[in-house]
Parts: structure tokens; C-alpha cells; sequence
């Protein structure tokens, strides 16, 4: 192809008006590529951290995400809503938490938590506008609360079964997907009686409770609950949050009152006076309150016995209001009397006196005691709470003087708890009764009874006899504590004698019955002391909470009864974590760490990860880790590694084995008490070798290459090959090859040591000169390698004159290659000659077009000359050059058709020199058969170019920046 050069200004040299066209489209490309984003540029980057980091912990780098580069000279600045969160570099684009982030505070109610930034890169006049999305992900650092934590539920005993009353719901800040309130139940300690009336129904969707009655309460059995619920989550480790909800059961008036007698007999005599009491009844109730306060009537009274008898409301006394006759027939009188309660719809019972009215003419029996058992006073005996049913406290024996009906005598006793029975004795004629225990006595709940003894009769005289009955207490109750469980909380590495808790038992018995002393099951940890009838609970052990999380112990109280009746309560004692254990290092290898990194790697690569545990809990136990100082950028002893803040290594550059191949720095693991708490652990990195170094050959080389032989086989090396290779192991072995030059198989070459023998002795008339192309290739995957000619001069005989004549066939050589050169020198300068005529041939025609010049961009005619090779060239890269048989050498001939305008002048032949300054080592390109100066070639007219030496690309570059070389090709 036959170039063409657009018409040029007058005037003005062809080199500067491209050199000037080159530069405006320089700069233009420039501005609009500076102008342009790269094409993997990335916009938009969402980095997703923690909450609950310390500030300073790395969290991305806006450069390296963005695709901008970390060091292409640009910076950054934040905008955001809140950019105390986040501190980002103005120079590399890192970007770090501010300050701690806490997801409660920041997003609170809010299930995802995305805070947004904008980052504006800019270099010059340059503007990136980045849109930062920072996800702060919730960890489970809030416990389920309830506010307030206790709460008092007001229950009627009649409210009916699967009656639902809400309860107040536990609340968790907590919005990750396991760590907010997950299950609601009753805590285990709970007595079973008081969990057996309820039950929790839950709605874990709109996060509410209720509490449902399964089991009807009743006031007068239980009149108080208290529950315990308890909020969890399902975060690792649960939390547990605790609702104490207080029932009280609220008394209705379901129970009437009862008469301990429902029908009583009595007879009195008309002579009885005015006002004296007949009989006393007495009615309970088991409500409480005013449903429990009973007031007594008569219940829908005669004329007659309205008029003759009165009862106290209060007490239940029936006393004799006007004088009483007797009448024959008619002396028996029925009394009912109601007992009613003081409820709005009072509840009543009535019970039935038959009174009969006797005539008073004769005497009444009287009455003698004996007391069996302890007696207190002469009508006061003492009765155990233990007594057995039908056991005998007193004797009575009567006696009345009258004979007939009115010495016929009967005995009873108006009280529930006691009874009486006639003694049959047949040997005695004496009238004897025997009073003894009816029903059990309990001290707790009656400590006294009222007893009256009547005797009556037939005749209708009575006498009584009043007896104050105190039944003494046994020790038949277990002392009780307040609670069932107990909650405490301690600090670990507590002191001496720090109280835990104040604790205390109630026994219903009295006396020394009801004297209680403590004790704890475990008495090398705690022990129990009595201040102001309050048990206070030491440690007398420091406590670690690295061994024990918590202590579970019994504490016991012990009454003074006999025998002893002991009550227990559980104490469950939360050992609280201070920050005293340092993290230690995991993994270790001889005490260290020994990471391995491939050399050549990017820098930012991930190296390997330090763990270390926490014994601590909480931030006690949660990990930073972080470079020592003096190993960080900064630092004395700067090493290429960063430590992230989760242990990570990454590397800070590229490493380069063969330069530093380990390294040693030390790793410090921080933890997030106050005070802070931490461990150094030594880190070592080996960098494991990259076969990225070629073998080099240190014999032969391009100055050094050529060897004398004998021509005779022998055991010995003729030469010895050597190479090296920088790299390391299998990378650093060499395995050397004859590529080409021995087809007679004359030598041989140990492929490991590189030692060249003959093998073949060959019949030569004189000195005969071998051209060897070597190779040396490396063990590495890919193998690199490496070439080089050697050059063996094979001697016919022993003797110097051969020496000497390869001396001079040496300079003979020399000659020849200054020629070469010299020819292919003046071939170069009359083709560019030639080039340059055709080029002003048409600027001429072209005339006033020649502004079209001014546009056109010429490439570097290096371009053209080194660019394309010749098929020689292509296929032997050594650029051995081989004769034809004929001896003649190769050449390749150029044609070119020219106007007879053309022409070319000596002062041309100044600006197509091109000069070349160590571009192309020793060689010279040399252009030969150049026409004379302001002579012609015709159209047909052959010229002969001897092929330059080639050279390889990094030459070409190194040419084509060349400030001397001028010329262009469109």
C-alpha cells in the first residue's frame, strides 16, 4: 500500500504540524475520557455492619468499591443525615464507624435499618456523585422487658372458668429475626397449686397475653396467687425478661352462716328469772369481711315468744325477757332462731330450740368435775391440739335428791368440738358422764373453746357449769418462707461477707414451737446470719463467674418444736460478669500463628483470620483485634498487612517473594470492657514463591557465546551450561534443551547439570563452526524458559594455527556485519526519501486543500517498520538467517510507481534520518542502495533490502517515544 499524505501548509516542516495535530487529539481524547466514568464504575455500594461496634472499626472503602481506585488521586467527602456515625478518609475513600451504633437508638421500631449517604468523589475538575446505603444489622443485646415488672389482677372467687384477663406485654428493642420476644411462659418455680387455676394464652403475632382461669377459686381456700411470667427471646444466648403478677382472690358471698347446733333441747323452770340467759348459739361463716359478720334473730316470733324471749343480734344469746309460767300441756315452747350474714343479698341458716317450761317445785342436780389432764385454774383445763378424737379431758358425776321425774337427771354440753356420754357402770348407782374430744382441735385456728355443762331434770330443773377449754399448741407446722424462689445478683470476685439477699420464715405454731433458726446447704460458699428476726444470706467464698454462672442453694429454716419441722426455700443467685479474664489466642502453632501468601497477589488479599476467646460475658467477651502499633503504617516496623477488626489479615501491597519472603508482627486481641482487657499473640506470614521469573542464562549470552572443541568423542563436558533463576523450589530447578543446530546428533546435553559432550565424531577436512540454539526452562506451572545461541567451533586438529585462523574468520565476520548494517542503513534512508517525494508531489496538486492537513493524525513510521515482520522473521525467532544452495543471499525487492514531477533534494535526506539512541542495543538498522542525491527511481527500477536485525516489542515502545523521531504515516 502506497501511503498518501494530505497537502501541508507551506512553509512549515512536516514533522511539527504532526507533532501539533498529535497533541490537539491528545488532549481531546483526554478531556473526554477524563470526563467520562470508568466503565465499571459503581454508583451505588450498600456496605452491612453490626450494631454495637466500637468506633474506629473499618467498614468499607468507598474507592475500591466504586471501582475509582484507591490510589488514582481522587477524594471524597460525606454527606449524610448523620455523619457522626461514620468517619470516612478524604484521601484513600475508607470508610469507619464514628462512634457506637446503637440500632435501638437509631432505628428504633424499625425492621430494617438502613441509614443513606452521599460521597462525592472528585480529582480536578472531575465530580463522582456516590450513593452509600450503611444496613446496621441488629445483634441481641436487649432484653425483654416488661414495664412495670409487677402487676396485681383482682379476681372474683365466682368469676367463671376461661375468663380472660390481659396481662401486660414484654417489650424487646430487639428487631433482628431471632431477637425480639419469641414465647411467653410461667416460670418454673412456681408452686404447682397456684399455676393449676391459670394459663397463658398467647398471640405472638400482635404480641399480646392473657391470662386465662381454667379452675374455679375459691377465697375461702386460697385467697392469693402470684405468678411469675416470663418474656423470652430466641437470640443466642436467650434472654429472659420476668412479669410478677399478684392475684387476689375477692371474697363473695357464697358461703351462709352455720349453727354449731341446729337443734337444741333445754328446759328451764318457771321460776327462772327475768333477763337470765337460756342458751347461748353460735353460727360461723366462712366469708370474709361483712360476709363473714353474723347477727342473730327470731325468726318469725309469736306474740307469745316476742313477748317472753330476746336474742342478742351480736352474740346469739336467748335470755328470758318476761316472767315464764308453766301450763299444763302446753310447757313445751319451739324457738326458731336465724342466724344472717351482712351480704347485699344476706345469706342465713336457722336453727331450732325446743324449750321446755317445768313446774319448780323441786331441786336441782348439782354437779361435780374431775379434770383429766393439766388443769390451768379450777374451770380451766388444758387440751392438746394432738388429742385424738374421743379422747376423755373431764368426768362429771350428778346428783339430785329428788326421787321420781325430778331425780331423773340428763347431761349435755352445747359445744361442736366436744361431746358427752353417760357412763353405764352396774356396779355404781351414781349418775356419771364422761366429756371428750368430737372433732380435731387445731391451735392455729381455735386456740380457745367455751364449754357448758348442763344437767337437767325431768322435773325441769337444770344446773350448768362453765369450763374455758385452751388447747395448747404441738408442733404440727413447717416453718414458711415468703417466697418459694428467690432471686439475687452478685458480682464476681466479691469480698468477704457481701450480703446476697434478706430472707425470712414464718412458723404458725407459738412458743418455742415457733422459734426458727436457718441454715444454707452450702456452707463453704455462704452462710446465714440473724439480724432483727431477718435472715441475711453472705458469701464467705469469692465467687467466679468463669466456673459458675449461677448458684442454685437451698436455705433451710428450722423450728425449736419437737421433734424439728424444717421449711425450705430455693435460692437462685445470678453471678454477674466484671471484666476479668484476658482474651486468650485459639489455633496456635508453637505459641503463634504461621500463615502462608502466594507472592504477587493484589494488594487487599485475604491472608487468614487470629480468633481468640473471651471467658467474660457480655462486652467482656466480645473481640476486637487490631496491628501493634509499631507494625502498623506508621509504626518503627512497618509491615504490609492490616488486621481488621474481625481478625481478618489482608495484604497491603503486593508482595514480591524474592525481595522479603516472611514476615513477623504481632496481633493484638482487645476486649470491650471497661477496663479494657487484651492479649499480643506473634504472627508469622510466609510468602510462598510465584513462578514468575525467568530462567536467565549466565553462559552463553550475546557478548559470551561462542567455544573451542576438539573433534573426539570423550566422557568429558566440552562446556557447561548455566543458568539461574530467582524463584524458589520446584520454580528455582532447571531442565536445559538443543533446540536446534545439531540435525547429526553430535552433541549431547545433560538436561539437570547443563554439561554439553560430543558424542559423535564427524569426518571434517578443517574447522567446522555449529550454531546451537539452547533453551533452559524452569519446573514451574507454567514453565518459563529462556534462549540463547552457542556457538562451537569443532577443530579438525590440536594445533594453534587453527586458533589462529578462527581469529581471523572471527573478524571476518565483524567486517561483514558493519556492512550489513551500512547497507540496510542506506536502503531505510532511500525508501523514506522516496516516501517524502510522493508526499510534496501531491501537496502540489492538491493546492489550496492543503488545510486538510491540519486534521489528519499521522502515525509513527516506526509503526510501520516495526509492526509488520517478515515471514522470515515470524517463523525463526532467533533470526538465524539461512543461505539458499545457490549461496546467493536472500533479498526482497520493493517497487514503487513515481511521477516524473517526483523528486527528492539533498535537504530532504536531513529530516528522514532517523536516529536512534540505545533503542536497539549493539545493532544498527542500516538502509542501503540509496539513489544519489537529487537522482530518481523509475517505476521498475529493483531495490534491495538486506533484512534489519528484529527486535522485540518493549525495543518498538522505546523507539516509537523517541523525541528525534519526527516522522508519521497517515
Amino acid at each position: 500500500m502506497i501511503p498518501v499524505i494530505p497537502p501541508m501548509p507551506r512553509g512549515k516542516s512536516l514533522s511539527r504540524v504532526a507533532l501539533m495535530i498529535g497533541c490537539n487529539l491528545f488532549f481531546l481524547v483526554s478531556m473526554v475520557a477524563a470526563q467520562a466514568p470508568p466503565p465499571d464504575f459503581v454508583s451505588e455500594i450498600m456496605f452491612t455492619i453490626n450494631e454495637q461496634l466500637e468506633p474506629g472499626i473499618y467498614v468499607g472503602n468507598i474507592a475500591a468499591e466504586s471501582r475509582l481506585g484507591q490510589n488514582n488521586g481522587y477524594s471524597f467527602k460525606l454527606v449524610g443525615a448523620n455523619e457522626a456515625l461514620l468517619t470516612l478518609n478524604l484521601t484513600t475513600g475508607e470508610l469507619q464507624t464514628g462512634r457506637v451504633i446503637d440500632r435501638e437508638v437509631e432505628c428504633r421500631n424499625e425492621i430494617q435499618c438502613v441509614k443513606e449517604y452521599s460521597v462525592t468523589a472528585y480529582k480536578d475538575a472531575v465530580v463522582y456523585t456516590i450513593k452509600i446505603q450503611l444496613n446496621v444489622t441488629d445483634i441481641n443485646d436487649e432484653t425483654p422487658t416488661f414495664e412495670p415488672k409487677n402487676m396485681t389482677l383482682r379476681l372474683s372467687e365466682l368469676t367463671p372458668i376461661n375468663t380472660m384477663k390481659p396481662l401486660r406485654s414484654a417489650v424487646d428493642l430487639d428487631k433482628g429475626p431471632n431477637n425480639g420476644v419469641a414465647l411467653y411462659e410461667f416460670s418454673s418455680f412456681i408452686l404447682p397449686i397456684d399455676v393449676s387455676h391459670f394459663e397463658l394464652v398467647v398471640n405472638m403475632t400482635t404480641n399480646t397475653v392473657n391470662l386465662n382461669l381454667v379452675k374455679e377459686l375459691d377465697h375461702e381456700t386460697k385467697s392469693r396467687y402470684q405468678l411469675h411470667v416470663l418474656a423470652k427471646d430466641a437470640g443466642n444466648p436467650i434472654r429472659t425478661g420476668t412479669l410478677t403478677v399478684d392475684i387476689e382472690v375477692i371474697d363473695e358471698n357464697d358461703n351462709k352462716p352455720e349453727f354449731e347446733h341446729s337443734k337444741l333441747n333445754i328446759s328451764v323452770t318457771e321460776d327462772i328469772s327475768v333477763g337470765k340467759s337460756i342458751v347461748t348459739l353460735k353460727a360461723s361463716d366462712k366469708d370474709s369481711g361483712k360476709f363473714g359478720q353474723v347477727q342473730y334473730a327470731l325468726l318469725e316470733p309469736t306474740t307469745y315468744l316476742s313477748e317472753h324471749f330476746s336474742v342478742n343480734a351480736t352474740s346469739g344469746e336467748l335470755k328470758v325477757k318476761q316472767k315464764l309460767n308453766y301450763e299444763a300441756g302446753n310447757s313445751q315452747k319451739t324457738i326458731y332462731i336465724v342466724a344472717s350474714d351482712r351480704g347485699e343479698t344476706a345469706l342465713s341458716s336457722t336453727a331450732t330450740v325446743l324449750l321446755t317450761i317445768k313446774d319448780a317445785g323441786n331441786n336441782p342436780p348439782k354437779i361435780t368435775t374431775t379434770i383429766l389432764g393439766e388443769e390451768k385454774s379450777p374451770n380451766e383445763l388444758l387440751v392438746s391440739e394432738s388429742s385424738s378424737i374421743d379422747k376423755a379431758i373431764m368426768y362429771i358425776s350428778v346428783s339430785d335428791t329428788d326421787s321420781g321425774d325430778n331425780g331423773n337427771v340428763s347431761c349435755s354440753i352445747v359445744n361442736t368440738y366436744f361431746g358427752i356420754k353417760r357412763n353405764n357402770n352396774p356396779n355404781d348407782n351414781s349418775i356419771a358422764y364422761r366429756v371428750f374430744v368430737q372433732h380435731e382441735l387445731d391451735h392455729e385456728t381455735k386456740p380457745e373453746h367455751n364449754l357448758t355443762v348442763r344437767c337437767y331434770d325431768l322435773g325441769g330443773l337444770s344446773t350448768s357449769k362453765d369450763f374455758k377449754v385452751t388447747v395448747t399448741d404441738e408442733n404440727d407446722n413447717t416453718p414458711v418462707f415468703e417466697r418459694f424462689i428467690y432471686y439475687a445478683n452478685i458480682a464476681e470476685n466479691n469480698t468477704y461477707g457481701a450480703e446476697i439477699l434478706r430472707l425470712k420464715a414464718t412458723d404458725e405454731d407459738s412458743g418455742r414451737n415457733a422459734e426458727i433458726t436457718y441454715q444454707v446447704n452450702q456452707t463453704k460458699d455462704f452462710e446465714i446470719v440473724v439480724e432483727n428476726d431477718v435472715a441475711v444470706v453472705r458469701a464467705i467464698t469469692v465467687l467466679d463467674r468463669e466456673k459458675y454462672q449461677q448458684k442454685v442453694f437451698q436455705v433451710f429454716a428450722i423450728d425449736n418444736g419437737n421433734p424439728k419441722l424444717t421449711g425450705q426455700a430455693t435460692v437462685q443467685l445470678d453471678i454477674q460478669d466484671i471484666n476479668d479474664m484476658k482474651p486468650e489466642f485459639t489455633n496456635l502453632v508453637n505459641h503463634r500463628y504461621e500463615f502462608h501468601v502466594a507472592e504477587g497477589l493484589e494488594s487487599n488479599t485475604h491472608v487468614d483470620y487470629v480468633t481468640a476467646i473471651d471467658e467474660d460475658q457480655g462486652d467482656n467477651q466480645r473481640l476486637k483485634y487490631e496491628m501493634v502499633p509499631k507494625y502498623a503504617e506508621n509504626g518503627r516496623t512497618p509491615v504490609p498487612f492490616i488486621v481488621l477488626g474481625n481478625g481478618e489479615i489482608k495484604t497491603t501491597m503486593e508482595l514480591d517473594r524474592e525481595k522479603v519472603d516472611s514476615y513477623l508482627f504481632q496481633v493484638r486481641a482487645v476486649d470491650f470492657g471497661k477496663p479494657a482487657q487484651s492479649s499480643t499473640v506473634d504472627v508469622f506470614v510466609f510468602v510462598d514463591d510465584k513462578n514468575d521469573n525467568n530462567p536467565v542464562f549466565l553462559f552463553p549470552t550475546e557478548t559470551n557465546n561462542t567455544i573451542n572443541a576438539f573433534n573426539e568423542v570423550s566422557d568429558s563436558e566440552i562446556t557447561t551450561l548455566l543458568a539461574m533463576d530467582q524463584d524458589n523450589g520446584i520454580n528455582h530447578e532447571l531442565i536445559y534443551f538443543i533446540v536446534e543446530g545439531d540435525p547429526n546428533g553430535i552433541f549431547s546435553l545433560d538436561a539437570n547439570s547443563g554439561k554439553l559432550y560430543i558424542i559423535k565424531y564427524v569426518q571434517i577436512a578443517a574447522d567446522q563452526k555449529y550454531t546451537l540454539l539452547v533453551s533452559v526452562y524452569d519446573k514451574g506451572k507454567p514453565p518459563l524458559a529462556d534462549k540463547q545461541m552457542l556457538i562451537v567451533n569443532l577443530k579438525s586438529t590440536n594445533g594453534s594455527q587453527g586458533l589462529k585462523a578462527d581469529d581471523e574468520e572471527n573478524s571476518s565476520y565483524v567486517i561483514i556485519v558493519v556492512t550489513v548494517v551500512c547497507i540496510t542503513c542506506l536502503l531505510s534512508i532511500t525508501i523514506i526519501t522516496v516516501i517524502c517525494l510522493i508526499r510534496r508531489k501531491d501537496i502540489h496538486k492538491c493546492g489550496v486543500n492543503g488545510k486538510i492537513a491540519k486534521n489528519i493524525h499521522i502515525p509513527s513510521l516506526a509503526n510501520k517498520l516495526v509492526g509488520r515482520k517478515t515471514p522470515s522473521e515470524q517463523a525463526l525467532s532467533n533470526d538465524k538467517t539461512y543461505p539458499p544452495e545457490n549461496g546467493q543471499r536472500n533479498k526482497k525487492e520493493v517497487s514503487f510507481s513515481l511521477d516524473d514531477r517526483d523528486s527528492l533534494s539533498s535537504n530532504d535526506y536531513k529530516n528522514l534520518t532517523l536516529k536512534e539512541k540505545g533503542v536497539f542495543s549493539s545493532r544498527q538498522t542500516t538502509l542501503h542502495d540509496t539513489p544519489e542525491e537529487g537522482g530518481e527511481i523509475s517505476l521498475n527500477q529493483p531495490v534491495s533490502i538486506l533484512r534489519p536485525q528484529p527486535f522485540n516489542q518493549s525495543q518498538a515502545n522505546k523507539f516509537y517515544d523517541h523525541p528525534d523521531v519526527h516522522m508519521m504515516w497517515v
